[in-house]
This record gives structure tokens, sequence and C-alpha cells, in this order.
């Protein structure tokens, strides 16, 4: 069976939208923080990746993947920490991973996780209204929400429920509490999928791996 990544068009995922994970479809969900020394909210950032395999046969290595990735940040990239609303680009993984080393930031990685598909869904339709031009980036999005957001609101208002309030936190301490918010679709906290590191391109890449919030 041919094997592919790729980020989705905004065109197939609203074909994809509300279409139901089949026997032979799992899902896995990557939850990342990226955070330079000392700590200051311009080069930290929220993001996550939600793998969806499908195929047959036990080895899922084999399978198709396809990548769907939340990263809110300003079009330039240049995070102004009280600045107005501003154009916002959804990046995908591996522009994320070239932001974060432009501004000589760690990356703390949790999971991947296995999760519930319904969990899809949302992702699709979050990415559909990011990319679709609506939606602004701000850092301090109280005032805003849900027509300019933070990286982690962009990330925590896809599912369905109370609101995320993060306080003051951003980087690690953000992505920990968007865990906790994302903790009810997480089918099994203790056990993560390693075998997808490498076929993201993570394999090697220098990082922390973070622990699950008890």
């Amino acid at each position: 069976m041919r094997r592919s990544i790729a980020s989705i068009s905004v065109l197939t995922m609203v074909l994809l939208v509300g279409a139901p994970v089949r026997a032979g479809e799992k899902c896995f969900l990557f939850v990342f923080a990226a955070q330079a020394e000392p700590v200051k909210p311009a080069s930290s950032h929220s993001f996550v990746t939600l793998i969806r395999a499908k195929g047959d046969g036990q080895d899922m290595r084999a399978w198709d993947l396809q990548e769907y990735t939340i990263s809110w940040l300003p079009e330039t990239g240049n995070i102004q920490a009280l600045g107005r609303p501003a154009p916002g680009r959804n990046y995908d993984l591996a522009s994320t991973l070239r932001w974060a080393d432009r501004y000589g930031a760690r990356i703390t990685m949790w999971g991947p996780y296995e999760v519930d598909p319904e969990l899809l869904v949302y992702i699709q339709r979050q990415i559909e209204q990011l990319e679709s031009g609506q939606v602004a980036y701000r850092m301090l999005d109280s005032l805003t929400r849900p027509f300019a957001l933070n990286c982690i609101h962009a990330v925590s208002d896809m599912v369905p429920g109370e609101l995320l309030n993060h306080g003051r936190a951003y980087g690690e301490a953000a992505s920990l509490i968007l865990i906790g918010h994302l903790r009810r679709w997480i089918k099994n906290p203790d056990q993560t999928h390693d075998w997808l590191l490498p076929e993201v391109r993570l394999n090697g890449r220098p990082m922390q791996r973070g622990t699950f919030p008890k």
C-alpha cells in the first residue's frame, strides 16, 4: 500500500468533515510546546498535530498517514505581546519547527497518544475556520475571541464545552493546560506510540519529552 503524509488542503477537509472513522483507521495526537530561554511570550508557542492512520494489517507503519496541525501564529511569525489583531497563519508541523529554530526555542512533546476519532472531526473544522481568512491572531485575546485568537485558544476552542482560560500561562505551562482540556479524548495517557516519530520526521530531532499531567 502506498504510504503518504501530507497536510490536507482546505477543500479536501471540507469534504471529509463529519465523516466517521472506519475500522482500520486510528487517530493519534501530539501536543507540543516551543519555549526559548529566557522564557518570554514572544518566543513561546503551543501547537498540536493529529495523525490519521488508515490501513490494514498489524504493522501500522505500512498504513497511510495524514497530518492535521493547528499551529496558530501571526502571518509574519513575529509575536507582539501587546499587539493589535493581525493576520494569522496556520503553520504546518515542519514550518512550526523551523519557526522554533529561528528563535532558538526548545521543543517539548507530549504523546503521541491514541485519541477518540471524534477529535479528528473537531480539528478538521477548526483548521477550515482558521484558514478561512475570518480569524486573526492576537496574543491577548480575551476581548477578541473568537474573531482573533492566540495559539492556545486556537487549539482549545475546537472542542465543545466550556472555554479554556489559561491565565498567564504560555509555552510548556500552557501546553500542559491544553492536555488537561483535551484529556477526555485521550484513550490511554500512559501509552505513547513512538513508531510515529520517524513517520512525521521527528526521529532524532532534539526535544524534551513531557509527562502526562496527573
